[in-house]
């Protein structure tokens, strides 16, 4: 059996043994299937992704490289590398891999969001805002596009726009705890105190235990009231 073949045998093994739970005997399979194959694409994609579960994105960054060295144009490859580069704290590494993943896979939706992600990072913000559009534009049904589009548009004094982006993904996800918890905190920067309250109640509903939104309740509240007791004083 060539090489090639029984390497990419090995990865299918490997893969078996992942669904079943086994993942150090996946990890054996893996690096065999490299022993015969060094270039082999699958079996360094897999591994570079375990190196990043585990804590290791310095050895992801080279199993990324590897498929690279092979195939320059893989946004794929190009994705995951930034990513590690990002947990290893190499910000504006992140972002030449993320941008040259933009350019060399101008319709993948994951590149797109986490360019948006470290350019966020590095507070540009207008480039991280227009890379959360293109990848909502993408991938409109992705939740977390438009919820990171929000949080972008609050670090940009955009409130009113952050709260049209959190109703986005809710309507996508109405579960998304942390765009409820976003938009009741965009409505107090607004002063729209009572759509807070309203807000949090939401999330108290869907979580009771959930103690953001009593927090942030809470503010509300006394927002509510302070503009309260203000309007008395001008009465008298």
């Amino acid at each position: 059996m060539p090489k090639e073949t029984e390497a990419g045998r090995m990865v299918e093994e490997g893969d078996a043994l992942i669904r079943q739970g086994n993942r150090p005997a996946a990890v054996d399979r893996y690096t065999e299937a490299l022993r015969l194959d060094p270039a082999h694409a699958g079996a360094l994609y897999r591994l570079g992704i375990i190196h990043e579960e585990d804590g290791e994105p310095d050895l992801a960054v080279i199993c990324y490289d590897g498929i690279l060295a092979e195939n320059p144009d893989d946004p794929e490859a190009w994705t995951r590398r930034a990513h590690a580069l990002l947990a290893a704290e190499d910000v504006d590494g992140a972002a030449a891999s993320a941008r040259h993943a933009v350019e060399v896979g101008t319709s993948c939706a994951p590149a797109w969001y986490l360019l948006g992600v470290v350019e966020k990072r590095r507070m540009n913000l207008h480039s991280a805002l227009e890379a959360f559009h293109r990848a909502s534009e993408l991938e409109p049904d992705n939740p977390d596009c438009w919820f990171m589009a929000g949080a972008t548009l609050d670090m940009m004094f955009r409130h009113d726009d952050a709260v049209v982006a959190y109703r986005q993904a809710l309507e996508i996800t109405p579960h998304h705890l942390e765009a409820h918890k976003a938009m009741a905190y965009a409505f107090i920067l607004l002063e729209r105190y009572e759509d807070a309250v309203e807000e949090c109640d939401r999330i108290l509903e869907l979580c009771p235990d959930y103690a953001p939104a009593v927090y942030i309740r809470g503010i509300a509240l006394r927002g509510r009231d302070a503009v309260e007791y203000d309007g008395r004083c001008v009465q008298r």
